[in-house]
C-alpha cells in the first residue's frame, strides 16, 4: 500500500528516545520537518541533555525515571550490537510502562512517551499498546502524541487511521497544535503522490505481448482488465461489489418470461467522482455534509457501520477522501447511500428480450417503473467490464457531434456472478431487420438507400480507427437504425447537417472491442472471430490483421444489402501481377459498378500497413460526390428512409 517506513520509525523512536538526531534526519519521511524549512519543523531535534546527563547521578531519588532510561540505553545498545534477541529489551520497556504509568508525575513526561512508542515498535499488537497509553492519559495535551503515532500508523500501512489521528490532535487542540496541521498537510501531500502514481501506474506503458497475440484470447483479456482496472474505478457511472447479485427476480428466470418482471440494481459506487456527486446533487466539495455510509470489508463480506452509533454522520471532506482512496487502492468497494437517493434502483422488464447471445441477454426496460424513462439492460454471464471500459474511451476520443454514431453507456453494474449494462434504447430496430424487410418479399434493397449506408458505415469505420478503435464485430445485428424527428432536406446531406445529423446508423456491442492505445505501436493480431460469414481473409489464411476485421464486416454487410447473401470471395489474378481477392456475386449491369468494384477491390485487398484512415475516407467520399451530384438522388432517399420508418413501425 505504501512505501515501508518501519526503519524510520524505529530509527526516529530511538534518536528521540535518546536524543540522537543527527544528519540522517533527511533520510526521514516529509513529516519529520527540516532544519531548513520556514515552518517549524514538525518533530523537532531535543538537547540530549535535556534526556540523559552526561553521567549517572550520585543518588536517582529525585527522579525514578532516569535508572530505567540508562537500562533500557544498555539494554538498546546489547541488541544493536546482536547480544541480545531483544526479548530483555522488550521486558525492560513493559516492566517501566507497569512502573509509572498510573503516576501522574510522568503523565505528561516525554521521556515517557518515547518510552510507550519504543515498546509499541516492538509490540505485534501495537493498537493495545497505544489504547493502554490512553487510558492512562499519557500525554494526550501534547501534539507529539499524535504526529508520532500518526507516523507510527502510516508506516503499517493504515493510511485512513493515520488520518483520523491527526485530526483528533487538532479537534483537542493538542500543544503546540500547529506541529499537529503542519504533519497532516505533509501527510495529504504524500496521499496525493501516492494515488497519483497508482492510478497513472502502466498506462503508458505498452503490454509486453509478443509480436502476434489473439486479442480476444482469456490470457489477453486478464491482462487489459488488470491494466484498465484503476481507470474504471474513476468512471462515472461504475458500480462493483465482490458480491452475487441478490434482487429478488433471479436473472435466469428473465430467460423465460420476462414481461412486468422488476431488476432491483444495488447502487455501489467504487467511483470517488460519483461517491460525491448523486444523482440529486448533492455534494462534499470541501463541507460537511450528512451521508450515510458503510464500507463492505469484501475480503470477509462483514458489514460495519462507520459511525458505530446511528445510521448518519458528518463526515470532513479530506477525510472521506483518504478513506476513499486508501480502500480504492486496495480495490474494496465503497456502498454510499445518499439520504436522497435510497439504496437501490428498480427497473421494470415490460415485455420479451431484445437480443440474445450465448452469454448475453439484452432487455428493454423502465427506470423507476417509469416507462417515459426507458433504457436497454445488457444482463451478462459470466461479469465482464471490458464493454463498458470500451464505451468510456469513445466518450474520451470521439467528438460530441459523432458520439452518437457508437451508443451510449449510463452505468455498468458489476456482480460477482453477473454484469448488468445500462445503455441508451433505440427502438427502430437494426440493420438486419432492414435487410430482412427486402428478403422476404424477394427484393433487393434499393441501391441509393444500399450507398446511403455505405456511406455511414465508412464514416464509422473512418471516425473509430481514426483514434485507434478496432469494433471488432462489424454486422448488421450490430447496426441499429437512428431516424431523425425533423422532416429531411436537400441541403444538409453532404455535410451531414440538419436532420441528416440524427440520421443514420449507431453501433453497438463493444464487447470484442480493441483497444490499440493498449498495445505497442504497429501492433498485429492473430485470432479468429469465428463469427460464419465474417472472418476476415487475413483470418481465414491464418495471417495478421489489424483493421481488416472491420472492413471485412462492412464489405459483407454492403454485401448483403445488395445480394440478400453473405459474401464469398475468390482470388484472381491482378492485371499488375500477383492475386487480388474479389466477391464472387456479379453486379447489376444497372448499378453504378465502378463505385462498388472499387469498394471491394480495396478493401479486401489492404495490406496491414495501409493507411486505414484514409482509404476509408477516399472511399466515403467517392459515394458521397456520387449521390451531391444529383439532388434527385437525395430526394429519392429521402423518400425511401420515410417509406422505410414506416414499414418498420418505428
Amino acid at each position: 500500500m505504501c512505501r515501508d517506513l518501519r526503519p524510520y520509525v524505529q530509527h526516529l523512536v530511538c534518536s528521540l528516545l535518546w536524543g540522537r538526531l543527527s544528519s540522517s534526519t533527511a533520510k526521514l519521511p516529509a513529516v519529520m520537518g527540516s532544519p531548513d524549512s520556514s515552518c517549524p519543523s514538525v518533530l523537532p531535534p531535543l538537547d540530549m541533555a535535556v534526556i540523559l546527563p552526561d553521567s549517572q547521578p550520585s543518588t536517582p531519588l529525585h527522579n525514578p525515571l532516569l535508572p530505567w532510561l540508562w537500562s533500557i540505553k544498555q539494554a538498546l545498545e546489547d541488541w544493536n550490537s546482536g547480544n541480545d534477541s531483544g526479548s530483555d529489551l522488550t521486558k525492560l520497556l513493559s516492566d517501566c510502562i507497569a512502573e509509572f504509568k498510573d503516576n501522574d508525575q510522568y503523565r505528561d513526561d516525554i521521556r515517557f512517551l518515547k518510552i510507550w512508542f519504543f515498546y509499541m515498535d516492538f509490540s505485534e499488537d501495537f493498537e493495545s499498546v497505544f489504547q493502554k497509553m490512553w487510558e492512562s492519559k499519557i500525554c494526550v495535551g501534547n501534539s507529539l502524541l499524535y504526529v508520532w503515532y500518526a507516523s507510527f500508523l502510516e508506516s503499517k500501512g493504515k493510511l485512513y487511521d493515520a488520518s483520523m489521528v491527526y485530526q483528533m490532535g487538532i479537534s483537542r487542540n493538542a500543544k503546540p497544535v500547529e506541529w499537529v496541521k503542519k504533519a497532516h498537510a505533509l501527510f495529504l501531500e504524500r496521499m496525493s503522490e501516492l494515488v497519483s502514481s497508482a492510478q497513472t501506474s502502466g498506462n503508458d506503458e505498452s503490454i509486453p505481448f509478443g509480436i502476434l497475440i489473439n486479442p480476444w484470447s482469456s490470457s489477453t483479456m486478464k491482462v487489459l482488465l488488470k491494466k484498465i482496472n484503476h481507470q474504471l474505478m474513476k468512471y462515472d457511472g461504475y458500480w462493483c461489489t465482490t458480491n452475487a447479485y441478490s434482487g429478488k427476480v433471479a436473472l435466469s428466470s428473465l430467460k423465460n418470461s420476462s414481461r412486468n418482471k422488476t431488476i432491483e440494481i444495488d447502487l455501489l459506487p467504487t467511483n470517488f467522482n460519483t461517491a460525491l456527486h448523486c444523482r440529486h446533487g448533492t455534494t462534499l466539495a470541501g463541507v460537511r455534509i450528512f451521508f450515510h455510509f458503510r464500507i463492505f470489508l469484501e475480503t470477509q463480506n462483514i458489514l460495519i457501520p462507520l459511525d458505530k452509533i446511528g445510521c448518519f454522520f458528518v463526515l470532513n471532506f479530506l477525510s472521506f477522501y483518504l478513506w476513499m482512496l486508501h480502500r480504492m487502492l486496495e480495490g474494496q468497494c465503497i456502498p454510499v447511500d445518499c439520504p436522497n437517493c435510497g439504496t437501490r434502483r428498480l427497473y421494470e422488464v415490460p415485455d420479451h428480450r431484445l437480443r440474445r447471445s450465448g452469454w448475453f441477454q439484452v432487455y428493454k426496460a423502465y427506470v423507476s417503473c417509469n416507462p417515459d424513462d426507458v433504457v436497454a439492460l445488457k444482463i451478462q454471464k459470466p461479469a465482464f467490464p471490458w464493454e463498458f471500459y470500451m464505451h468510456r474511451q469513445l466518450d474520451q476520443r470521439i467528438s460530441d457531434k459523432e458520439r452518437s454514431s457508437f451508443g451510449l453507456a449510463h452505468r455498468m453494474h458489476l456482480y460477482s456472478d453477473c454484469s448488468i449494462l445500462v445503455c441508451d434504447y433505440l427502438a427502430n430496430g437494426t440493420l438486419q431487420d432492414e435487410i430482412n424487410s427486402f428478403a422476404v418479399i424477394g427484393k433487393s434493397m434499393e441501391e441509393v438507400l444500399c450507398i446511403y449506408y455505405t456511406i455511414e458505415m465508412l464514416y464509422m469505420l473512418e471516425t473509430l480507427h481514426g483514434v485507434g478503435i478496432i469494433h471488432g464485430d462489424f454486422k448488421p445485428d450490430n447496426l441499429l437504425i437512428r431516424y431523425a424527428r425533423n422532416d429531411f432536406t436537400t441541403d444538409g446531406f453532404c455535410d451531414r447537417s440538419g436532420p441528416w445529423h440524427d440520421q443514420g446508423l449507431c453501433l453497438v456491442d463493444w464487447g470484442r472491442g480493441i483497444d490499440m492505445h493498449l498495445f505497442p505501436d504497429n501492433m498485429e493480431f492473430k485470432g479468429d472471430c469465428r463469427t460464419s460469414g465474417f472472418r476476415c481473409v487475413e483470418m481465414q489464411e491464418n495471417r495478421p490483421w489489424t483493421f481488416q476485421v472491420d472492413t471485412y464486416g462492412l464489405c459483407v454487410v454492403v454485401h448483403l444489402m445488395l445480394h440478400n447473401s453473405y459474401m464469398e470471395i475468390e482470388k484472381k489474378l491482378s492485371p499488375e501481377g500477383g492475386y487480388i481477392y474479389q466477391p464472387k456475386s456479379s453486379f447489376k449491369r444497372y448499378w453504378n459498378a465502378e463505385l462498388w468494384r472499387n469498394l471491394f477491390t480495396k478493401l479486401l485487398n489492404s495490406g496491414p500497413r495501409a493507411n486505414d484512415k484514409k482509404l476509408l475516407q477516399d472511399l466515403r467520399e467517392s459515394f458521397q460526390d456520387y449521390m451531391c451530384s444529383d439532388p434527385l438522388l437525395i430526394k429519392k432517399l429521402s423518400g425511401l428512409l420515410v417509406k422505410q420508418r414506416a414499414t418498420l413501425g418505428a
